[in-house]
């Protein structure tokens, strides 16, 4: 799924996209991941957030 919504954003100098686990079940991460390709941005910060049952050393890497 692509954004024009965040597209645009970056292009107009959005530096910061705040998404989480819960955020469609994993989707708002992979439409950020996707959304910065071929923008001319030169910086872009993905934070994100994790249920707490998956806050851990072992279950964090599984999401990544």
């Amino acid at each position: 799924m692509k954004s024009p919504a965040l597209r645009l954003g970056i292009e107009l100098g959005m530096t910061l996209i705040d998404t989480a686990e819960m955020y469609g079940e994993g989707g708002a991460e992979e439409v950020a991941a996707r959304c910065d390709r071929g923008v001319n941005a030169i910086r872009v910060f993905v934070v994100t957030k994790v249920y707490p049952h998956n806050a851990s050393r072992t279950e964090l890497p599984k999401g990544m």
